[in-house]
């Protein structure tokens, strides 16, 4: 009985984490000139990691592909699926939530927002030559460059939004459900 309390938790927590990733990356965005959008999602998709544990996954990936088709990006939405669940089964599958902010939280909490700038600067780079946006591939690296910024942008923000979740969302972050 106990197990498919459990069960049941972590699907209805799923549903909220997942809901909670589309809003906050589909109504709190930044528009990038050069490909998509910057946004503050990426807290809601450590916040999967951290509740869920590498379930996180699941609901950080199915959040992050509705916001890109909700907001008319649908090409994105497999690259962010694939970037944004793996973020998410790292943090839940490395982080220490009892260590608070330690060393090696930040050490995870960079390494994941680090992934996050290469493979989406990796899809851009191919994607953009693909889509014919760009006659070279020279241009579209260029192009793919310059949307890093906004990543970076939006890797800071998610670190600082993280790092408070971690600091100030002990006793919610207690009840997390690995």
């Amino acid at each position: 009985m106990e197990k498919r309390r459990l069960m049941v938790r972590r699907l209805t927590y799923g549903g909220l984490l997942a809901a909670m990733v589309v809003v906050l990356t589909a109504v709190l965005r930044i528009p990038n000139p050069f490909t998509g959008y910057a946004h503050v999602g990426d807290g809601a998709v450590v916040l999967c990691g951290l509740m869920l544990g590498p379930y996180g996954a699941l609901p950080a990936a199915v959040g992050s592909a509705l916001a890109d088709i909700l907001v008319s990006m649908p090409q994105y939405a497999l690259a962010s699926a694939i970037v944004k669940g793996v973020m998410a089964w790292v943090v839940g599958r490395a982080m220490i939530v009892e260590e608070r902010i330690s060393v090696r939280n930040v050490l995870v909490l960079l390494a994941v927002f680090a992934w996050m700038v290469v493979a989406y600067f990796l899809f851009n780079s191919v994607y953009l030559k693909l889509a014919g946006n760009y006659p070279s591939y020279g241009q579209s690296l260029l192009a793919a460059l310059g949307a890093v910024v906004y990543d970076l942008i939006q890797a800071g923000i998610g670190i600082v939004i993280s790092l408070t979740l971690l600091g100030a969302g002990q006793r919610f972050l207690k009840k997390r459900l690995r």
